[in-house]
């Protein structure tokens, strides 16, 4: 019997403030970051695939939405598929 390998799976969460003295500075360092993280987890996968199954990688942003980061943060990973 072989042993199901699981899928890859990141979750990112966010939680920040409401009023943004620096949006866009905000939104390009967010931007940025979601960037990086997606990058080196396709990385990873791609030097070491065997832990996990042939499934493409799953990216799940976690925001309550309210008005100000949690929005940036969403628009960006949106963005970012």
């Amino acid at each position: 019997m072989a042993i199901e390998r699981p899928r890859l799976a990141l979750r990112i969460g966010v939680t920040g403030h409401r009023k943004l003295a620096v949006e866009e500075q905000c939104r390009s360092g967010i931007r940025s970051a979601l960037a990086m993280v997606q990058s080196a987890t396709l990385k990873t996968r791609e030097e070491s695939p065997a832990p996990f199954a042939a499934d493409a990688v799953l990216f799940r942003a976690v925001s309550a939405l309210a008005e100000g980061a949690d929005r940036l943060f969403a628009a960006a990973a949106l963005a970012l598929g």
